[in-house]
């Protein structure tokens, strides 16, 4: 991040413009995709938490979410069966 902004200054962008274009250049997965990479263990709980909290899911919701998950399959698989 401070690299881009670094670049970002010097190509004659201010620290504004400079965070919405990365901002703009940052994807936030589907909350099953952050499901399916915490299942197979390529994240963990706590990083889990913290891209659904930025979703704007709260604690609690989470914790349905994830319980949840291990017995409904994604719609995605329910398609492919």
């Amino acid at each position: 991040y401070g690299t881009f902004l670094g670049t970002a200054k010097q190509n004659g962008f201010d620290n504004d413009w400079a965070e919405r274009i990365f901002a703009a250049g940052t994807v936030l997965l589907s909350t099953g995709d952050y499901l399916r990479l915490w299942r197979r263990g390529e994240i963990t709980a706590k990083e889990l938490e913290a891209f659904l909290l930025k979703q704007r899911f709260s604690l609690p919701a989470i914790e349905h979410i994830k319980k949840a998950s291990e017995f409904f399959p994604s719609p995605q698989d329910l398609i492919s069966f």
